[in-house]
């Protein structure tokens, strides 16, 4: 049941739950309630939910489960709190004459607008001052920041809106209506915190369905995020929302959405044609999907402008060129390089995959080359998800820069860009590297934000991890079969002693999965260490980082990489960089501690951010040159990246983390000559984390050596083991769209 009134005082405010007095405004009569409301504010209307029991001090108490703050009263609740104990000179003939000149939203309306006060006949100046000086002490800006800091808010939100807002009356505003949405839309965090200052200020009458639609967003994202699937079912979703709203029914957690939803639409409902799964998408992850479909097909259906040519010797020439380039006496593309370049002339979508050694750098080389003769136009980009991959291509690219997509549409940090929908940059042809770590989101803003695109070449290994956001894009793409694929299989990377390369023998093992078959006894760059004790794992490792480190710092950067899943543990990214830092780099450098750990001068580090200021995103490698400290203060970071260097404030500094370990996914897109991959027996979490592709994708980052770390059992049951697929729509989107099927 429902209950309204006003907390009086406070009985106890000791423990969980407080207990305290409330002036009934929805009948006569005082109550006392029992609940988590110790931060609520006294003389001000609430909406409590719960139900009487008996108690032995008090007779019976209202055990409250949820309670909102609200100015929408009817009228005889209204006038009840006008003419309360709150407001000194108001009695109920005065209120009556407020409720009958304004009958709508009296409370809302004087709070807002206490001009109001004076169109009603008779009412006297004392009165109306009283009723606008109470009002603005309970209501009014004057006491925003009190508020904050008498509730524990969080004051950097504070800070923001008065900076971000013309006047404390926009403040209060937003305080009291639209929070949530305000909140979105610029980013702050921690979303408890948000609701946090929500529960404290918003004064709409639908505050509890507010709140439940919010954390229903909340939920799906983090859902999303965690499962990189693109949509959830209705149910897992209601299961969520229940453990905070414990006392909802599922009929209410509905109806709270869909009539939030009306407003905000954050939500799409669809109820599944084919499995009659009622799936929930966020706005977002929807129309992404519903953009590549479409903008996929628009670019494949438009007129191909291949000019006919003699490929035969157009690619002889390429072929010279790029030999002279690679320094490679009679370079020849294989059989399958030859398709996949004839199918960019051929098709206006085409993919590329390929595992190590297949050669799709090459392959990019020739298309950008033969794309020149033919069309005679540099209105190209070669663009890759991080910068590492697209270093990885300037490494042998030298006249074409590759550049990340994020600096290609020129990211602002705050999770847009500024080549949009609505503020486009033109191109004829997009040639994307590492597909497979390219989320949906970030390839659909990149559809929407280049226009005049009549081809794009999507090339990437299909057999890696998929992307850390939502979505399976890469899989998704090829397995819709509406674009001409080619899959390199023959390595054209050098052979070793006898003629062969572990490193790939392994990669195709897994792929295959005929690793219980594999030998590794008899292997020339790949060298296991199968044992179960993590301390004498650790000096192993340390021994064979010190001996295959470069002498040069800039080669360290890219020419051994220590490459864990793990964070925790001994055997954990955290620890491993801790060790390693401390062999490699000794304590006489200055050193920045910060959070429990250590920056030295010559560290190696990642970024961890996109900084459109600063020019660096994220997963860019580099190391600190300078570090300009007073009492353990950091002032100022001198830090180099790809040999440009950057200067970074405390705050700044905060997204740079030590990377002589890292975890996959922060190594993917990049190579390395050695890669020393560690795998902890001793984490339970490791038994059900890892997996065939984790694995693949580990140790195709390795070029020349290969060390593996691990219980033997361990890594044969990770490699046989197939990562559970995502659940997205993309594919089906895509068929339906190019088949002119409306979903």
């Amino acid at each position: 049941m429902k209950i309204v009134g006003i907390i009086k005082e406070f009985k106890t405010r000791t423990g969980v739950k407080a207990v305290a007095r409330i002036e009934r405004l929805d009948q006569v009569e005082n109550t006392f309630i029992r609940g988590d409301i110790k931060t609520l504010k006294i003389n001000i209307p609430y909406e409590f939910k719960g139900e009487f029991a008996g108690h032995k001090s008090y007779h019976k108490i209202f055990e409250t489960v949820s309670y909102q703050p609200t100015t929408q009263l009817d009228n005889q609740q209204t006038i009840n709190y006008l003419k309360s104990s709150v407001f000194d000179t108001i009695g109920e003939k005065s209120a009556t004459m407020i409720v009958e000149q304004i009958p709508v939203d009296t409370l809302s309306k004087i709070i807002t607008t206490p001009e109001l006060l004076k169109t009603v006949p008779d009412l006297e100046l004392e009165k109306i001052n009283t009723l606008t000086d109470t009002l603005k002490q309970l209501y009014n800006t004057d006491s925003i920041s009190e508020k904050f800091l008498e509730n524990n808010l969080k004051e950097e939100f504070y800070d923001f809106l008065v900076k971000d807002c013309l006047d404390d009356e926009e403040v209060w505003r937003i305080l009291t209506n639209y929070f949530f949405e305000y909140a979105d839309e610029n980013n702050l965090s921690s979303f408890e915190e948000v609701d946090k200052v929500v529960l404290s200020f918003d004064t709409t009458n639908n505050l509890l369905e507010k709140r439940i639609y919010w954390w229903a967003y909340k939920y799906s994202k983090d859902i999303l995020f965690t499962t990189g699937n693109t949509w959830l079912k209705l149910a897992d979703l209601r299961k969520k929302i229940q453990e905070k709203f414990f006392d909802l029914s599922y009929e209410e957690i509905d109806r709270a959405i869909a009539l939030m939803n009306k407003q905000l639409k954050l939500f799409v409902f669809d109820a599944g044609k084919k499995d009659n799964i009622k799936k929930i998408y966020t706005t977002e992850s929807y129309q992404d999907e519903i953009t590549i479909a479409t903008q996929l097909k628009a670019i494949e259906d438009s007129p191909n402008k291949t000019i006919d040519t003699d490929f035969e010797t157009l690619i002889q020439e390429v072929e010279t060129e790029i030999g002279t380039a690679l320094q490679i006496q009679d370079f020849k593309y294989n059989l399958e390089q030859l398709q996949a370049i004839r199918n960019f002339l051929t098709a206006n979508v085409s993919i590329i995959t390929g595992g190590p050694g297949t050669g799709k750098t090459t392959v990019i080389m020739g298309i950008v080359k033969l794309y020149q003769k033919i069309y005679h136009s540099k209105r190209y980009a070669i663009l890759a998800p991080t910068g590492r991959a697209a270093s990885r291509i300037n490494d042998i690219e030298q006249e074409n820069k590759a550049v990340t997509i994020h600096r290609f549409l020129k990211a602002r940090g705050d999770g847009e860009f500024e080549y949009n929908l609505n503020n486009p940059t033109s191109k004829k042809m997009l040639i994307i590297d590492e597909c497979s770590m390219i989320d949906n989101h970030l390839f659909a803003s990149l559809l929407v934000g280049v226009v005049d695109v009549e081809k794009i070449i999507l090339v990437g290994d299909k057999n890696q991890l998929p992307s850390v956001g939502y979505g399976n894009l890469y899989e998704d793409l090829i397995d819709s079969q509406k674009f001409l694929t080619t899959e390199l299989l023959q390595n054209n990377r050098q052979t070793t002693t006898a003629g062969k390369n572990s490193i790939i023998d392994l990669a195709t093992a897994i792929q295959s999965n005929t690793i219980k078959a594999f030998d590794f006894e008899n292997l020339n760059n790949v060298d296991f260490s199968f044992e179960n004790d993590a301390k004498e794992m650790l000096k192993k490792i340390k021994k064979v980082y010190s001996e295959n480190n470069p002498a040069k710092l800039t080669d360290q950067l890219t020419d051994i990489q220590v490459i864990a899943p793990m964070y925790k543990n001994d055997l954990g990214v955290a620890n491993l960089n801790v060790q390693i830092k401390n062999l490699v780099n000794s304590a006489k450098s200055t050193e920045y501690k910060k959070g429990g750990l250590s920056y030295r001068i010559n560290d190696k580090v990642m970024y961890t951010e996109n900084n459109a200021q600063l020019e660096l995103y994220n997963g860019d490698i580099g190391y600190i040159k300078d570090l300009k400290i007073t009492k353990n203060s950091l002032n100022l970071a001198l830090l180099s990246f790809s040999e440009q260097d950057k200067e970074l404030k405390a705050k700044q500094f905060a997204n740079v983390v030590l990377s002589y370990a890292c975890t996959i996914h922060k190594t993917q897109g990049s190579e390395y000559e050695t890669v020393i991959l560690v795998l902890d027996h001793d984490n339970p979490a490791s038994r059900w984390f890892l997996n065939k592709k984790m694995i693949y994708t580990a140790i195709t980052r390795a070029k020349q050596k290969l060390y593996i770390f691990s219980d033997r059992q361990l890594f044969i049951n990770a490699c046989g083991k197939e990562m559970k697929r995502r659940e997205t729509t993309l594919t089906m989107r895509i068929i339906e769209t190019f088949s002119e099927i409306v979903i």
